[in-house]
C-alpha cells in the first residue's frame, strides 16, 4: 500500500524530521559538536530543531549535507563558500576538486585556528601555531598564518562571534608564539629598524610581526612600542643608531592626525634615516609624504630592506 504523502512513512517526511542529537550527528559526519555550533553561530547553518530539553535535534536531510560540507573541508574548501551552495552544486564543486577550490590552504587554516578560539580549544590553538611555524618557517609563517590569522580575528569580532576573553586569549597564545620564534635571532647583525606607532595607536601586534619578519630577514629589530610621540621615536632611533624607522597605522587611525605625526617626525628624525610606513591603515591614507616609503606587502618591506643594504 503506497504511504500518504506527509505521513512519517512518507522517505521526504522522514528525511525532514528532527530527530537525531548533536552527538549521532557528529558521529555519523565526522564534525565535532563544538563545529556544528560554531556554523550555526557564524553562518546559520545547521538550523537545529530545539527538544523540549533544549538540546539540538537534526534530520537526516541535515545529516546528508553535514556529511558533504565535512567531505569539502577535507579538499580544502572553506566553509563559508560552501554554505552557500545548493547541494547540486556543492556536489559538483566537490567533484570538480583537484581543479576547482574556492581558497588557498593557508586560508582555511588560519579560518580553523579562529574556529579553535570560538571553541576555547586553547591548547589546540597553541599546539597547530607551533607545529605550522616548525613546518613553514618564519617568513611563511608570519605572511601565510599570522597576517592572515589577525584578519580573521578581527572579523570574527565585528561579526560579534567572538567573545572578549575568546579574542584575549587568541591574541596572547599568538604573541607568546612569535617571541619564542623571535629569540632565535637574538645576537644576530644587520641593519637597524626601529618600529613604533604613533600617538593614540595602541595595538602593538603588526610592530611584533613586522620585527619578526625583519629578523628573518638578516635586520635587527628595534620596538620602541605602541603609542609613542613623533620626538620619542626619533629620539629612540638616534639612541639605538637606527638605519630605517618603521611605523605602523590602523584601519582606525585618523587620516588627518596620522598626516600631522608624520610631518613633524620628518623635523625631528635624521634626514638620512628612510621612513616606512606600513600596517592596514597606510593605503587609506590620502596623502603620503615623499620622504615616507609606502611598504604594505611582506615583499615590499623585504624590497625597502634591499634597497637600505644598497645604500653606500
Amino acid at each position: 500500500m503506497r504511504a500518504m504523502a506527509g505521513t512519517d512513512d512518507d522517505p521526504t517526511t522522514r528525511s525532514e524530521k528532527p530527530e537525531f542529537s548533536i552527538r549521532v550527528v557528529s558521529r555519523l559526519t565526522s564534525l565535532s559538536a563544538d563545529t556544528l555550533r560554531i556554523w550555526e553561530r557564524r553562518y546559520g547553518y545547521p538550523k537545529p530543531v530545539r527538544a523540549d530539553s533544549g538540546s539540538r535535534l537534526y534530520s537526516r536531510r541535515d545529516i546528508e549535507r553535514l556529511t558533504l560540507l565535512s567531505r569539502g573541508l577535507k579538499f580544502g574548501f572553506r566553509i563559508g563558500e560552501m554554505v552557500s551552495l545548493d547541494d547540486v552544486d556543492l556536489k559538483q564543486r566537490l567533484a570538480q576538486t583537484s581543479h576547482d577550490r574556492f581558497d588557498s590552504e593557508e586560508s582555511t587554516l588560519s579560518h580553523d585556528l579562529v574556529d579553535c578560539a570560538i571553541a576555547d580549544e586553547i591548547d589546540a590553538l597553541r599546539v597547530r601555531l607551533r607545529r605550522t611555524a616548525v613546518m613553514l618557517g618564519t617568513k611563511r609563517f608570519i605572511a601565510e598564518v599570522a597576517g592572515p590569522l589577525l584578519h580573521e580575528l578581527g572579523d570574527a569580532w565585528e561579526q560579534g562571534i567572538l567573545e572578549v576573553h575568546q579574542e584575549h586569549s587568541a591574541m596572547e597564545v599568538l604573541q607568546s608564539q612569535l617571541y619564542a620564534m623571535s629569540t632565535a635571532y637574538e645576537g644576530t647583525e644587520g641593519p637597524v629598524v626601529v618600529l613604533a606607532t604613533l600617538p593614540r595607536e595602541t595595538h602593538g601586534i603588526g610592530l611584533q610581526l613586522a620585527g619578526l619578519y625583519l629578523a628573518a630577514c638578516g635586520a635587527v629589530p628595534r620596538i620602541v612600542g605602541v603609542d609613542t610621540p613623533p620626538d620619542q621615536i626619533a629620539k629612540g632611533a638616534e639612541a639605538f643608531k637606527a638605519d630605517a624607522v618603521a611605523i605602523s597605522v590602523s584601519v582606525a587611525a585618523s587620516s588627518v592626525a596620522v598626516a600631522n605625526h608624520l610631518n613633524h617626525l620628518l623635523t625631528v628624525l635624521d634626514a638620512r634615516i628612510p621612513l616606512w610606513l606600513g600596517g592596514n591603515g597606510a593605503p587609506r591614507l590620502a596623502e603620503i609624504p615623499e620622504r615616507v616609503r609606502l611598504v604594505t606587502h611582506w615583499d615590499e618591506l623585504e624590497d625597502a630592506l634591499l634597497a637600505l643594504r644598497a645604500q653606500p
